[in-house]
């Protein structure tokens, strides 16, 4: 072009709409995964009297992965939403009858959880490529069935495993925060780093094989 026009054809800069400005635009969408600390249990009432067999389930550090999103009116206030998967690891512990009995053990499997919240989301543009903010959203919370079973140990090697008892969460009210710090790296590609609390209060049934026991429980 440049040998036909003798330098003299239209120059014309970036396009506004390609530029990188969270200072204009800090609306998003992603993808994102973590990890989270529990930190708590849930506690069996009256275990030794129930005969259940184990007093309490102590919950360990989740793994998560969510998909969220905001689209912000200005560079300070958008609205959006987070939809959210966990699985956190359950350890039993035994009631003081059967911690006597060294070839029963009890087992359950992972616990998952599913959380889906919407909320108001606040940004503060740092330059053109940095912003830091934080949310407050408001949501439920599904849990899925947790199993616990029954490991008897029968010598050589071998073992009989069955069901005993199951929970059942009921969905729950949540409240949610958090901050994150963005880097925008380049156009519709964003880095995020975050930190995020969330509070609950569950409550649970238990079943087991042969009859129900319903125990309400909070954690």
């Amino acid at each position: 072009g440049d040998l036909i026009f003798k330098d003299k054809g239209l120059v014309r800069g970036e396009r506004e709409s390609l530029k990188i400005n969270l200072r204009k635009n800090p609306s998003f969408i992603g993808l994102s995964v973590g990890a989270g600390l529990m930190g708590n249990s849930i506690e069996i009432p009256d275990a030794e009297v129930s005969n259940v067999g184990f007093k309490s389930i102590k919950l360990g550090s989740a793994t998560s992965a969510a998909i969220e999103g905001a689209y912000f009116f200005n560079p300070y206030f958008g609205l959006g939403a987070r939809a959210k998967v966990l699985t956190i690891p359950a350890k039993i512990s035994k009631t003081e009858e059967l911690q006597e009995d060294p070839d029963l053990n009890i087992v359950s499997n992972n616990m998952g959880v599913f959380n889906l919240d919407a909320g108001a989301y606040f940004a503060l543009p740092i330059g053109n490529r940095f912003n830091i903010g934080t949310k407050l959203l408001l949501g439920r919370r599904f849990a899925g069935d947790m199993t616990v079973k029954y490991k008897l140990d029968l010598g050589g090697g071998k073992y009989d495993e069955y069901d005993f008892y199951q929970f059942k969460s009921k969905p729950s009210n949540k409240i949610g925060t958090g901050v994150y710090f963005t880097y925008a790296y380049k156009q519709n590609m964003n880095f995020k780093v975050f930190a995020d609390y969330d509070y609950n209060k569950s409550t649970y049934d238990i079943y087991n094989s042969t009859d129900e026991n319903t125990f309400k429980l909070s954690y």
